[in-house]
């Protein structure tokens, strides 16, 4: 473990806000990572405890689903978390959603309403009066999850949880990802250690209620938050593409789209809505 990249002042601001909870019991601040998913694969092999926090004051290489690059500045939240049963799901499908709809009820308490885009995009609605893009009507992507799992001798041992959250301005992320925002936009004063406060706090609650209730509701939750039900939408998968409405969401995670003729069971893609 490299203590010299340690940033000791964030690293003992992120302990002071996670004294008090259970599960999310100690956290590593790096000043710079390529990436902190990485990182934590990293500590993952080392055996750090369930529950161990990985964040970075500047992420150099981060990556969101499908290998995409995603980047960040100072002052945004990029942090990974260190998953092991039982604090995982016994249905992976629902590891994801967990964390997204930690997030949209964490900035719900700051007067930001987020929401969500299946399968792992955390959104914000734009001014009507944006041009819509090629992503979903007038909403934009201010943060997304990333899962990655850990199997040993044909078990899962770990998981990998990433989160990123834009909150400063950032030209660059914009060039790259037009339909990006951040949320100095909403909320001017926003700072990251608010954010992570709120965000860790439910967190830290939604993964101890799911070790103890496995049933708990977080399929229901997660459906009343996804901006891409109920909309028609366009999923394309390499040279396939179905357009239809997007009716729900299964037990599996699978997005269902009807195309008026049959359902699509839809578990990897892009989807865009209009």
């Amino acid at each position: 473990m490299n203590q010299v990249n340690i940033d000791e002042v964030f690293q003992g601001e992120v302990l002071d806000l996670i004294k008090d909870l259970e599960v999310l019991n100690t956290a590593l601040v790096y000043r710079d990572l390529s990436s902190t998913n990485d990182q934590a694969l990293v500590l993952e092999q080392q055996r750090l405890d369930n529950g161990t926090l990985v964040l970075a004051s500047v992420q150099n290489k981060g990556r969101g689903r499908l290998n995409r690059s995603w980047f960040m500045t100072e002052g945004d939240i990029a942090l990974s978390i260190i998953l092991r049963p039982p604090f995982l799901p016994k249905n992976l499908a629902l590891l994801p959603m967990i964390p997204a709809i930690a997030m949209v009820e964490a900035l719900a308490k700051l007067s930001i309403p987020a929401r969500l885009k299946w399968p792992n995009d955390i959104i914000i609605g734009g001014d009507e009066s944006q041009i819509p893009l090629n992503y979903l009507g007038n909403f934009r992507k201010i943060g997304g999850i990333l899962i990655e799992n850990v199997f040993r001798n044909n078990s899962l041992a770990a998981s990998i949880v990433g989160i990123g959250l834009n909150i400063m301005e950032n030209p660059q992320l914009k060039a790259q990802v037009p339909h990006s925002a951040h949320l100095k936009l909403y909320s001017p004063f926003i700072d990251r250690l608010v954010c992570l406060r709120h965000f860790l706090t439910h967190l830290d609650k939604k993964l101890l209620e799911m070790s103890h209730n496995p049933h708990c509701s977080v399929l229901n939750d997660y459906a009343s938050y996804c901006e891409t039900l109920g909309r028609e939408v366009t999923v394309v998968q390499g040279a396939t593409t179905i357009c239809g409405y997007a009716t729900h969401i299964q037990p599996d995670g699978a997005l269902v789209v009807n195309d008026a003729r049959q359902n699509h069971i839809i578990r990897a893609g892009d989807v865009i809505g209009y």
